[in-house]
């Protein structure tokens, strides 16, 4: 039983991290990447401010943190679920 606790506090610092790690890149990608332009899959390019591409760059690292973040949050749902119906069985 404490080693489903202790998995499922992990699990969910887990998520917390990749939820911290979005705007963290992307203001990373903003700062180091940012030259008054921004670009767009068919768009072309265009004059944009620095809060346009830091939006866009939240964008496109959440597409790539939405699967972990699934995974390990499915995961930790599975482990919230086994944990309550083995406290059930041990009553």
């Amino acid at each position: 039983m404490k080693n489903l606790q202790k998995t499922r506090r992990i699990l969910l610092f887990a998520m917390f991290l990749i939820l911290i790690a979005i705007p963290i890149i992307a203001a990373y990608f903003t700062i180091t990447g940012w030259e008054g332009m921004c670009y767009g899959f068919t768009d072309g390019s265009w004059a944009c401010p620095w809060t346009e591409f830091f939006t866009n760059q939240l964008g496109y690292v959440f597409v790539f943190a939405f699967l972990p973040l699934i995974f390990v949050g499915g995961f930790w749902l599975a482990m919230t679920i086994i944990q309550s119906i083995l406290k059930k069985e041990a009553r």
